[in-house]
């Protein structure tokens, strides 16, 4: 057999035989082509030959771009204006050189055939559709369903077309829905995502989501609906899978808050009466205590504080970490900062043997958009860390600059010992001291941690570069904020001044003191007693000091949270509801110190909320403000 010859006559008796280049030029057609399609046809595009009206451009091209072949109908309109119909294919090829061609071959079919053939397409798609379709009557009753219908529901055809109402195949609830939904859908026409639980033949049941369309005669009378349904059993379990995750992280992370919350109580109450204690005798004037003994008490004021520290910060770490550290941001004075962070740090840089340098700022340094006081809590720990890791003799620096992206740089370098470079990933990590754990350097491996997620919450970036035995530098970032030098905000707190105790004209005041904890009644008779302005009143609980407070109407209220029977908060608002004692300040000074309990005190009405261990200074500054605050 002749195999050439044969290709040669295929070629010249195809009905359409088109090859075309990379564009879809047209570069050959067969000698029964043109009769077909009634076109010059080389020079031309497959899309102006096949731009009919059977929408097969939409496919055409990203099916050949993927490498495939396209098959399907093709209306075209013949030169008296009709349609003639095609049935084709296109498929790519590389000729012998290696181009792209593109092969058209397409045959003539009736248009009855054309649609013959999409309506086989038709009903294979309706049937094998990857969801449930049904069609209801007005009744309810069950018309039609495809394959996928049947195999969700596990019935056979005959079964349930003609057999079956809509009832039949819910649960009962959804039945009730359905009644209420049923009569709104055949008014209105269609209905959009509505949610039913459906019942298997075997009893099992199954989510599903329900959107229709009805269908009307020429007057308007409803004649069956067309469904869609989609199985939700998948999203429903990803939803509860969701809900039960967050329910454990929830659970988890309140047990965490608890425990965090029961720890700090409980360490912060036996450290209450050993600070405040040792706070007293460091003030004591009467020469009882040696100059060995002084070293001794600094010692305990000096372990206890460091204590008291890795507590507070424990604390802080953990609040970052869930999310609930309140972030304030305002544009703030870069220079106002730094000069107050530096006041603060010189007598710790001094102690040590340390210079502390604040260079030359740039004349035109932005203000940046942070939270105040936590951009000064960052600064005060990388240079309490920068005098501490330095040497005697060395300087540490603050430096300020504007970098070439229009951002904010404030860099703390140090003349230390520097940090090895394979440990320098470790240095953001909470509890990584790098070795210093055994040192004599004090230090909880917590603060660059808290460091890192503040400026990152305030939208910043920390780095460090460091060099071993020549010191470290660490570095925050701030986008400037966007403000006219006009707009500038003075940054400077100002703090309120405490007036003395003592007024001139040597008036007493009376203060109740309500607290179970017998070492904390101590301290406070022995802080008082060294204030004659002072005269105290004592409640080892709640019940007995409102008694007090209305018998005797002192001065200012000082309250435990954590009391025996009636508590702190219950306690406040039986003294703001009384007539007799709603306008004594009451302060409250609590061993508890978590950010809600904070708040809660602030709504409850306490005028301060002091935290255990007590700060003499701060205790004092806060009584001496509200006992001269005119009673309102």
């Amino acid at each position: 057999m002749d195999v050439d010859a044969l290709l040669a006559r295929v070629l010249r008796q195809s009905a359409v035989l088109l090859v075309a280049d990379a564009r879809g030029v047209v570069l050959y057609a067969s000698e029964r082509s043109s009769e077909v399609m009634s076109n010059a046809l080389v020079g031309e595009s497959l899309e102006a030959l096949f731009a009919g009206e059977g929408g097969m451009m939409d496919e055409l091209w990203p099916t050949l771009r993927a490498g495939g072949t396209w098959t399907g109908a093709i209306a075209r309109k013949d030169p008296s204006g009709g349609l003639s119909w095609l049935r084709g294919a296109v498929f790519p090829v590389r000729d012998e050189a290696g181009e792209l061609r593109f092969v058209a071959t397409a045959t003539p079919v009736s248009r009855a055939a054309h649609l013959e053939g999409d309506l086989r397409d038709a009903a294979s798609f309706y049937e094998q559709a990857p969801y449930a379709l049904q069609s209801l009557d007005e009744g309810g009753r069950i018309l039609r369903v495809n394959t996928t219908w049947l195999t969700w529901m596990g019935y056979t055809r005959d079964e349930v077309e003609g057999v079956l109402s809509f009832k039949d195949v819910i649960t009962s609830e959804s039945y009730a829905l359905f009644l209420e939904a049923f009569p709104v859908f055949k008014e209105r026409g269609s209905a959009r995502d509505i949610e039913f639980t459906f019942r298997r033949k075997d009893g099992s049941t199954f989510p599903g989501l329900l959107s229709s369309t009805a269908i009307k005669d020429a007057s308007g009378r409803f004649v069956r609906s067309r469904a869609v349904i989609l199985d939700l059993s998948a999203r429903k379990r990803a939803e509860s899978e969701l809900a039960e995750a967050k329910r454990i992280a929830d659970a988890a992370n309140k047990a965490k808050s608890e425990f965090l919350s029961s720890m700090s109580h409980e360490l912060r109450t036996p450290l209450n009466a050993i600070l405040g204690f040792a706070q007293l005798l460091g003030r004591d004037k009467s020469p009882q205590l040696t100059a060995r003994q002084l070293g001794y008490l600094k010692h305990v004021l000096r372990g206890g504080e460091h204590l008291l520290r890795l507590i507070d910060e424990v604390l802080d770490l953990a609040r970052i970490e869930s999310g609930h550290v309140p972030i304030s941001v305002e544009p703030v004075d870069v220079e106002a900062v730094l000069r107050e962070v530096s006041v603060t740090l010189d007598p710790m840089a001094q102690s040590r043997g340390v210079t502390l340098a604040l260079m030359p700022l740039p004349p035109d340094l932005p203000q940046i958009c942070v939270d105040r006081t936590r951009f000064s809590q960052i600064l005060l720990n990388l240079g309490s860390n920068a005098i501490k890791y330095n040497r005697a003799g060395g300087q540490v620096s603050f430096v300020a600059s504007v970098t070439a992206s229009g951002e904010v740089r404030v860099t703390v370098s140090d003349t230390g010992i520097g940090i090895p470079a394979e440990r320098q990933a470790e240095l953001f990590q909470p509890f990584h001291r790098l070795g210093q754990e055994t040192g004599s350097i004090e230090g909880t491996g917590i603060g660059l941690a808290i460091v890192k997620r503040l400026v990152e919450l305030m939208g910043g970036r920390v780095g460090v570069h460091s060099t071993m035995d020549k010191g470290s530098e660490f570095w925050v970032e701030f986008p400037a904020a966007a403000i006219t030098p006009e707009e500038r905000v003075s940054s400077v707190p100002r703090t309120p001044a405490h007036r003395e105790l003592a007024s001139s004209e040597g008036r007493r005041y009376k203060a109740l003191y309500i607290e179970d904890n017998p070492a904390n009644l101590a301290l406070m008779q022995e802080l008082l007693a060294t204030l004659e302005s002072f005269e105290l009143l004592t409640a080892p609980t709640a019940e007995i000091g409102i008694e007090l407070a209305r018998a005797h109407r002192p001065d200012i209220v000082v309250l435990d949270i954590n009391l025996p029977g009636m508590n702190g908060f219950e306690a406040i608002e039986h003294l703001k509801s009384s007539p007799e004692t709603r306008a004594i300040p009451v302060v409250a000074l609590s061993a508890s110190a978590m950010e809600r309990d904070l708040r809660r005190a602030e709504q409850a009405g306490f005028s301060r909320y002091l935290t255990k261990p007590v700060k003499i200074e701060e205790l004092e500054g806060a009584l001496s403000e509200l006992v001269a605050r005119p009673r309102a």
